[in-house]
């Protein structure tokens, strides 16, 4: 399993009107889109995964960018041992 992650400016976003940044994790189950969005008033960065239904924050956009991936690998592990036993 590999990850990489591109970034680039989408435009306003959904936090405020902040500006919004884009990113694509890259796990083996396919690609995920990763929206990162700062908050001004929590002084932190949100990410979003709709594909996954993932909310999430950390105090950085590097921080983000790491939780985001952790958060979808846990999902992925989580949905993959939901298949396993049944």
């Amino acid at each position: 399993v590999f990850s990489r992650k591109v970034s680039w400016p989408l435009g306003r976003g959904s936090v405020r009107g902040a500006r919004s940044l884009a990113g694509v994790v890259r796990r083996s189950g396919g690609l995920y889109h990763v929206r990162y969005t700062p908050d001004p008033e929590a002084h932190n960065w949100v990410f979003e995964v709709d594909q996954l239904d993932i909310v999430g924050g950390a105090d950085t956009r590097e921080e983000a960018e790491q939780e985001a991936a952790k958060a979808i690998d846990f999902v992925l592990r989580y949905r993959a041992s939901k298949r396993r036993t049944r």
